[in-house]
């Protein structure tokens, strides 16, 4: 018996990837889970083998592509890598004989935070009504993102805190009654010791940097010694850059909270003064030219 029947052999089924699954809508990804679940449960009860490559291994394969893709959206992390972590800690647990520890799943965020409501008080009003339609519209468009991440999410939560607080200056600079000369001196004296505060942080990190600078030339050497300045666009300057620039970070950022609580400090001062009624008049002292309009001495 030669002519035997070859039935064609069941085509591999095509999983669909994390690439493939990016494009849904979270809504549509938990129902498609939910869906593929029940599938591969009845799958199961009828009896059916869980093969590589067969459909139910597919089903359960494209499942887990979408909880990832929804877990990246929602921490901005990778399932993968998480659940690796928790299980080589749990491991590491139990084999000490102890509880392992309750485990958080981190979530990106931003790595700033909402602007403080002094730094807004020094705007006029019409920069007070930009900054917050700004911050709204930096939300708005984070909102109308159709997969916002986690990250932008965190980003549009304290831009929105930062349009509040925009617009609540606003208010109460327009509806409250303008401050007492109590109050004044209350904001002049706080702001003070504020600007005080940041000039001896400034202080403190320019003493660091320079302690970076002189620990660096002590073991390298100076690549001019009698020059008392850093030459960025120097190569020979290359090293003590890179060694210092967390330090000089730390000094810029200073310098500029320093100029900030100034300027804060010198709005009030105006404010106090334009509230008494003080001026500032340049003494006009009588004085003797030493020079005639061309140069010669008069001595």
């Amino acid at each position: 018996m030669t002519n035997l029947l070859k039935f064609p052999s069941k085509k591999p089924y095509k999983t669909l990837g994390e690439e493939d699954l990016k494009i849904h809508p979270d809504a549509s990804l938990l129902l498609s889970c939910f869906e593929r679940v029940q599938h591969a449960l009845e799958m199961i009860e009828r009896g059916d083998k869980i093969e590589v490559g067969e459909l139910t291994h597919g089903i359960l394969t494209e499942t887990s592509a979408a909880l990832s893709v929804l877990f990246k959206r929602k921490t901005g992390g990778d399932v993968k890598e998480v659940s690796d972590e928790h299980q080589k800690v749990t491991h590491r647990y139990l084999l000490a004989g102890d509880e392992p520890p309750d485990m958080h799943i981190p979530i990106a965020s931003a790595d700033f935070r909402p602007v403080h409501p002094h730094d807004f008080e020094c705007r006029t009003n019409l920069e007070l009504v930009l900054s917050g339609l700004n911050y709204a519209t930096k939300v708005r468009e984070t909102l109308l993102e159709v997969f916002p991440t986690a990250l932008n999410m965190d980003i549009a939560r304290i831009f929105s805190i930062d349009a509040t607080t925009a617009l609540h200056v606003l208010k109460d600079r327009l509806s409250v009654r303008p401050p007492s000369n109590h109050q004044l001196v209350g904001r002049v004296s706080h702001l003070s010791i504020e600007w005080y505060r940041a000039q001896a942080i400034a202080k403190a990190r320019r003493a660091q940097l320079n302690d970076e600078y002189r620990r660096y030339f002590e073991v390298n050497g100076e690549p001019e010694p009698n020059h008392r300045r850093i030459k960025p666009d120097d190569p020979a300057y290359e090293g003590v850059i890179n060694f210092t620039n967390a330090a000089y970070e730390l000094l810029v950022d200073a310098q500029r909270k320093k100029n900030n609580a100034k300027r804060r400090l010198e709005t009030a001062v105006r404010a106090l003064m334009a509230f008494s009624g003080d001026t500032v008049q340049v003494p006009k002292k009588p004085y003797v030219a030493r020079a005639n309009i061309r140069g010669e001495t008069l001595q």
